[in-house]
């Protein structure tokens, strides 16, 4: 399955781990190892644009590999309670490239009071350290590989390999353990089963199955994961395989400890989400759900938390008022007698994909078929591409002009004069003054 011609074409067409084989050249007493989800993804011969690369060095101390790479970069131990720096090469953009992480190999330990949270553990650098040892400790058997890059072996004590070509995401060890250590494995086994498409090993869904319920558990005040990692953890799945980790949501006993109140039919609105739409998957996954009941399962999930910056990003607005609006839409007579300003509003501006899209996978086609035919007559009323903002022809200083009372009323004016418009009874700036000397 690994093939060493697919490792060197990744190094070749990544530019930012040029350093390579100078390290390896100046470094004949170190070991070199690529491991974790690049490693799993190169077997897998899934390998994307962006990679997640991570590198594992023996035989050198912490000083020594600071001291190397600090010539070739920026090198900082902002992964401190992990043990990883993060490189970033010199002439590279840190808005454009992927921090690479650099680590001795590790041990870690439970703290004897842990009860899952993130950093409830001990962890020990040692450059003498066996890469097994350091694989030992990993989550998945997926992500318990690594590559020699001096030698170009396989390095595999789990039999990951097995469990990739059997398509099983199998705990390293034993499953309670590892959902004991940390609870965010939880979650992470979720979304490898739903983004590999495979299959969860029976213990390890088990343990799941098991720990799932402390996902919410408190200590001190404060949640064992917070709120931001189960966001991204979350919204990462329903990225790249939304009706898969539906599926898995529910057969793990996460579905209703993460989205109570939600039922297992809903799954079924995600049967036909493509990746890259976590917020459609997670807007469908709750139409059902009041407005207060879906906002405090955002809450409470770190859905509404995720960085400004991501692509992953969900705003909570939006999915309200989608929930919302989906409420309305019972029937045909919800588009035919929607006034014209409301219609432009919900349809026609960039958010109208995002209403479209909710009504298509929510089973109601007239509906979207009304709003595609009123949506194209308009457009050619006013000859505009889709979503192409059509002018104003007056504005709230024309209506005050015309002498109506400031307040509402000039609200209710210019929503009436919209109307007009956008149904073609007034189509230029003068017929839309002489239309205002009757109010």
């Amino acid at each position: 399955m690994f093939v060493l011609e697919d490792l060197q074409k990744l190094i070749m067409r990544s530019p930012e781990v040029a350093f390579i084989s100078d390290f390896l050249k100046e470094h004949p007493q170190a070991e070199l190892y690529l491991v974790g989800g690049a490693v799993r993804d190169l077997l897998l011969k899934r390998v994307g644009e962006h990679v997640d690369f991570d590198f594992v060095i023996r035989g050198l101390s912490h000083e020594e590999i600071q001291a190397w790479f600090d010539e070739r970069g920026s090198m900082d131990f902002t992964g401190a309670h992990f043990g990883v720096f993060k490189f970033m090469p010199k002439g590279f953009d840190p808005q454009k490239t992927k921090f690479i992480d650099i680590a001795l190999p590790r041990t870690e330990r439970s703290h004897e009071q842990s009860a899952g949270g993130y950093r409830e553990f001990y962890i020990q650098s040692d450059p003498t350290l066996p890469i097994e040892d350091d694989l030992s400790r990993r989550d998945f058997t997926v992500n318990a590989m690594a590559i020699n890059l001096r030698t170009n072996e396989l390095v595999d004590p789990f039999d990951g390999q097995s469990d990739l070509q059997e398509a099983s995401i199998r705990c390293v060890g034993n499953p309670e353990e590892r959902f004991k250590e940390d609870l965010t494995r939880i979650l992470r086994g979720i979304r490898f089963a739903s983004e590999l498409g495979s299959t969860i090993e029976l213990a390890t869904l088990r343990a799941i199955e098991h720990r799932v319920e402390h996902i919410h558990t408190k200590q001190n005040g404060e949640y064992l994961i917070s709120r931001e990692t189960i966001g991204l953890e979350l919204a990462k799945a329903f990225s790249r395989n939304p009706m898969a980790t539906g599926v898995w949501l529910d057969l793990s006993h996460a579905l209703s400890v993460l989205f109570p109140g939600v039922q297992r039919n809903a799954i079924e609105r995600l049967k036909d989400v493509k990746p890259n739409h976590p917020q459609l998957a997670i807007t469908l996954l709750l139409l059902d759900q009041s407005s207060d009941q879906a906002r405090q399962i955002l809450l409470e999930t770190g859905l509404n938390s995720l960085p400004k910056h991501s692509s992953l990003r969900l705003e909570l607005d939006s999915i309200l008022l989608g929930i919302e609006r989906m409420k309305e839409a019972e029937s045909e007579t919800w588009i035919q007698g929607m006034r014209a300003h409301r219609f432009e509003k919900i349809f026609m501006q960039s958010h109208g994909v995002f209403m479209l899209d909710l009504l298509k996978h929510a089973g109601k086609p007239t509906i979207v078929q009304l709003v595609n035919k009123r949506k194209s007559l308009i457009e050619e009323r006013w000859s505009i591409n889709p979503f192409e903002q059509i002018p104003e022809l007056i504005s709230g200083d024309d209506v005050l002009s015309a002498n109506v009372e400031p307040g509402p009323r000039v609200r209710q004016v210019l929503e009436h004069m919209r109307d007009e418009q956008l149904e073609g009874r007034i189509m230029s700036r003068e017929q839309a003054l002489q239309a205002l000397h009757h109010f």
